[in-house]
């Protein structure tokens, strides 16, 4: 397809990315994919867009019974038992529990480290985090989850929503319900039965060739990043903390079959993952009556739900259907699933604190007139 060729060649040439990978899919039909600049088995860190897995996780508990979505955090991390909100007279005691469902939401209070009060006094936690987290005494995600449950609320869990940690903590959650490593459930349950061979919480020896290289825009320029970010070690080995808001490494090839799983309404080459009744609840939005002024920028005509964006109107700027859903992540990649038509788009690049929303929008405009 030309056009898309067009697209991703001029973010190129205009320094938004170094190289690029797109997969466009019908159900489980590939209708499209490429490689741009970047080898067809590049490794990719998906920061942010491991968030849906965890979210798939979360709800295969769900469905086997394991957990209630309007139960209490603390059944399961009695840390979260006694919370304190962060409010502009002090410290105030929580009067509402922080739910599953809170956390699948964004709506529990929990922020990222951020600029303001409580996310200054979260930066200072993982700052901690990052110090040991190449070495042998490297948190672990249930320790990393308990200072993350010492630090104060940003508001009332239920009432607002905030871009946050709470993705991580779900990943503690699994680890209690189940007596496993986050990463093992995930392997037993998602990544192995899918076939997502180059998924994973770090990247193997043998495969450290193939690991992209990680980029930054300076002076309108792409330069090679090197800061770390929010707790993640280089990925050279299993890491303690197992971070289920931005710890995934994978492929285009890997992350295509988890979006076709969805876009199948939850099964793939006779596997199922999720019920269908579980991935039609991934297109409604829970946002009503929730605060969303922290609404991040590229938010416009979506509501959120499970972790994920959820289209409610036109305001997105596509001609994507309501309930289309899907995210991103820091270094930029992205996927959406569309289940009225089947259509699922994944875009793998490695630039970071910059996702091309324009750039992603222009293929989804392409990939509608496939299908």
């Amino acid at each position: 397809m030309q056009a898309i060729d067009a697209i991703i060649e001029e973010a190129i040439q205009n320094n938004r990315i170094h190289g690029a990978q797109v997969g466009i899919y019908q159900r489980d039909r590939v209708l499209f994919e490429q490689n741009y600049v970047d080898a067809p088995d590049t490794i990719y860190r998906l920061y942010s867009m491991t968030k849906p897995v965890t979210a798939a996780a979360v709800m295969t508990l769900f469905e086997k019974g394991k957990l209630d979505l309007l139960e209490p955090v603390s059944t399961f991390l009695p840390e979260f038992g006694k919370m304190w909100i962060h409010t502009s007279h002090g410290v105030v005691e929580c009067g509402k529990p922080i739910t599953v469902r809170d956390l699948l939401n964004m709506t529990s209070g929990i922020c990222y480290p951020d600029e303001d009060g409580p996310g200054r006094l979260m930066q200072q936690q993982f700052d901690k985090i990052q110090a040991k987290v190449e070495t042998e005494e490297a948190y672990t995600t249930r320790e990393v989850v308990r200072m993350i449950a010492a630090q104060p609320l940003t508001f009332e869990p239920g009432t607002a929503w905030r871009y946050g940690l709470s993705a991580d903590v779900l990943g503690a959650v699994v680890e209690v319900i189940t007596g496993k490593s986050y990463r093992e459930y995930l392997m037993e349950e998602i990544l192995l039965p899918l076939g997502m061979e180059d998924t994973d919480f770090y990247v193997p020896e043998e495969k450290r060739g193939r690991l992209s290289e990680l980029y930054t825009i300076a002076d309108g320029r792409l330069i090679p990043e090197t800061k770390r970010h929010l707790g993640l070690s280089y990925g050279s080995r299993i890491p303690a903390f197992q971070s289920g808001g931005a710890g995934l490494f994978s492929t285009l090839k890997d992350y295509s079959r988890f979006a076709r799983m969805l876009a199948c309404e939850g099964t793939l080459e006779g596997v199922r993952i999720l019920s269908r009744r579980t991935v039609r609840y991934f297109t409604q939005d829970q946002m009503e009556g929730i605060d969303q002024s922290r609404f991040l920028s590229h938010m416009g005509g979506y509501g959120f739900a499970n972790l994920m964006r959820v289209q409610k109107n036109a305001a997105s700027g596509t001609t994507s259907p309501k309930g289309e859903f899907g995210w991103d992540g820091w270094a930029g990649p992205y996927f959406s699933v569309d289940l009225e038509d089947g259509l699922s788009l994944v875009t793998m690049v490695q630039t970071t604190g910059f996702t091309d929303f324009g750039m992603n929008r222009r293929l989804k405009a392409v990939a509608a007139t496939m299908v």
